[in-house]
C-alpha cells in the first residue's frame, strides 16, 4: 500500500500499460525472479533497517548498489535484476526507469503502508541534512514501523 502526500496511490492506466509492456520482454521465470528480488530487498529493509536512517529506501540507491560478483555499483550482472537490463537492450537509463516502475508496483501491492516521495531542488529529500536523492524515496509507514519494532529513525 502506497501513500503520497496523504493520498492512496494506484498505478494510472498509462503506468500499468507501460509496466505490462516492460514485463513482456521477459520470460515468466525472469519476471518471477525480478519480483522476488525486489520483494526480498523490501523484506530485508523491514527486518534490518538502517541504524542511521530507519526503514527507508530509494530506487536510485537500490538500483545502484555494489554487485557482490563484480564489485561495481549499479552492475546487475549475475543477479535477477540483470533481466531488467537485458530487456531494455542494455540501456542503463531505461533499465533504471523500469526498475523504478516495478519497485513502485510492488510497494503498492504489499500489505505494509509505505510513503513515497520524489524530491526536487526546491524540496530536497532530507532538507535538514542537505541531501537530495534522485529516484523515488520510500518510507515504511508509522503503523508498520511499530509492528516491526522499528518505531524510530
Amino acid at each position: 500500500m502506497l501513500f503520497e502526500f496523504g493520498n492512496f496511490v494506484k498505478l494510472t492506466r498509462k503506468e500499468e500499460q507501460r509496466l505490462q509492456s516492460d514485463l513482456s520482454f521477459m520470460t515468466p521465470q525472469q519476471r518471477r525472479e525480478v519480483l522476488a528480488e525486489i520483494n526480498h530487498r523490501l523484506d530485508e529493509l523491514i527486518a534490518h533497517p538502517s541504524p542511521n536512517w530507519g526503514p527507508i529506501t530509494n530506487t536510485s540507491i537500490e538500483g545502484g548498489k555494489v554487485n557482490e560478483l563484480t564489485g561495481n555499483a549499479g552492475d546487475w550482472t549475475g543477479t535477477p535484476l540483470e533481466h531488467i537490463y537485458e530487456s531494455c537492450n542494455r540501456n542503463v537509463e531505461e533499465a533504471g526507469m523500469m526498475f523504478g516502475r516495478l519497485f513502485k508496483k510492488i510497494v503498492i501491492d504489499r500489505p505494509e503502508e509505505w510513503v513515497g516521495y520524489r524530491s526536487d531542488e526546491e524540496n530536497p529529500t532530507f532538507p535538514r541534512r542537505g541531501i537530495n536523492l534522485q529516484g523515488k524515496t520510500y518510507f515504511l509507514g508509522q503503523r508498520d514501523r511499530e509492528v516491526a519494532g522499528n518505531d524510530g529513525y
